[in-house]
């Protein structure tokens, strides 16, 4: 029974954003559109818990009831036992998914972190992060010859 407890927040790992000069204050400009809007969307969320346990940084995700300021119209209150949202990126800086990502979730029965496979957004061009850039050749000059 304690797994059925409704989800409170979700968190999406933003991955290493050090390899990229990427920080987390940099999210909130990535992120152009997210839906419904009833949800409160953090996406600096640091991975601190008020029991001041770590959890998953990244963009969290507060599924709970809407703030008041936004509550359900009338007639549209959730029935169903699962939530759906979708997020949108700025498409020409995020790309891709990242290889090997976490999503973290608690519920009043506690906290759990999950592994997730090519299904987070990749904010780092692994082309820009791995690949040096090119470097010219120095000119060579002729040492000079004594006789």
């Amino acid at each position: 029974d304690d797994y059925c407890k409704p989800i409170e927040y979700i968190s999406l790992g933003t991955g290493d954003l050090d390899e990229c000069g990427l920080q987390s204050t940099d999210i909130q400009s990535l992120l152009t559109d997210y839906a419904p809007k009833c949800y409160d969307i953090d996406p600096l969320y640091d991975g601190t818990c008020n029991n001041g346990a770590i959890g998953v940084p990244g963009i969290k995700v507060k599924m709970g009831p809407p703030p008041s300021s936004q509550q359900y119209p009338a007639g549209s209150e959730p029935t169903d036992d699962y939530m759906v949202f979708s997020m949108c990126f700025d498409a020409s800086k995020v790309s891709g998914f990242q290889e090997s990502g976490q999503i973290g979730y608690k519920t009043k029965a506690g906290r759990a972190t999950c592994d997730a496979y090519t299904v987070l957004p990749n904010f780092c061009d692994p082309t820009e992060a791995t690949t040096p850039s090119p470097v010219a050749p120095a000119p060579l000059t002729p040492a000079p010859v004594t006789p």
